[in-house]
């Protein structure tokens, strides 16, 4: 049997010090996965919100959305391009995982 799953991915990231004018700004992106089987999916993340949706598709569709808090919307893409959501497909399992790159010269202000 073929299922469509879509999992919605929200890794949430929020600065050490945020000024009180700070927005929140989101990032979307989409992994369409064919498949052939059932098969098992394995999260490794460090914050965020999963949703699974179950249908009878030959398809996986991972929905990801990186939610920031930030001053402006520069900084806030700059955090953004730091925080990698990795869509790993082996066989008959998927695994998804963040990855929080360092960011470097970066203030703490």
């Amino acid at each position: 049997m073929r299922y469509l799953k879509t999992f919605y991915l929200a890794a949430v990231l929020f600065l050490f010090v945020i000024p009180l004018h700070a927005a929140e700004y989101t990032f979307e992106n989409q992994k369409i996965i064919d498949i052939s089987e059932p098969l098992s999916i394995n999260l490794n993340m460090f914050k965020g919100k999963v949703t699974v949706i179950g249908n009878q598709s030959d398809k996986v569709i991972i929905e990801a959305k990186k939610i920031i808090r930030a001053s402006n919307r520069e900084e806030a893409e700059e955090v953004a391009d730091h925080i990698e959501i990795k869509v790993t497909p082996d066989g008959s399992h998927i695994e998804i995982a963040t990855n929080y790159l360092k960011m470097i010269n970066r203030s703490k202000s």
